[in-house]
């Protein structure tokens, strides 16, 4: 995902806070949250290794551990929340929805 305010691109010069929960969206309860490094999840250029999405790429990118999604069949929302170093914070939400068991 891109993180960018207007036409400017967030940097890990500019994001000083990434914080996440995740809800099953079936019941509303929070299944996790927490906050990553954001030395580990922003990039200061567009990447576009492993991305298929367009020509442009991702300054953004994290893999949340399994266990969140752990509850198969069952649809998730994940709320990103970006604090900047100025200005005011900005919110992504992600759903993700697992697979049925094949048992």
């Amino acid at each position: 995902m891109r993180v960018k305010q207007g036409q400017t691109l967030h940097t890990t010069q500019t994001i000083d806070t990434i914080d996440y929960t995740v809800t099953d969206t079936s019941d509303g309860s929070q299944v996790a949250s927490g906050s990553l490094q954001v030395a580990d999840v922003m990039f200061d250029e567009l990447q576009t290794t492993d991305w298929d999405d367009d020509v442009i790429g991702y300054n953004f990118r994290v893999n949340l551990s399994p266990s969140h999604f752990a509850t198969a069949g069952k649809l998730f929302n994940v709320h990103f929340t970006f604090t900047p170093t100025a200005g005011y914070p900005m919110t992504v939400d992600v759903e993700v929805e697992t697979n049925e068991d094949d048992e």
